[in-house]
């Protein structure tokens, strides 16, 4: 996740809300107090992760293939 140059997209549709609960368990990933509008902030990157695909919510990675 964060590569300047994904090719992989997963779709997190289903699961954006679990996600979210989970970042606010590591308060090191999001701050201490949890960031105000970091849910908002996650949701914009989902959703433009997801442009393109035939789904709402994605989450970009460069994904190697080992053979």
């Amino acid at each position: 996740m964060g590569y300047p140059e994904p090719n992989y997209v997963l779709d997190i549709s289903a699961y954006f809300e679990t996600k979210v609960a989970a970042f606010k368990c590591h308060k090191s990933q999001i701050g201490d107090p949890v960031v105000p509008d970091f849910a908002r902030r996650f949701r914009e990157m989902a959703v433009n992760a997801a442009k393109g695909q035939n789904f709402e919510l994605g989450e970009a990675f460069h994904r190697l293939e080992v053979h």
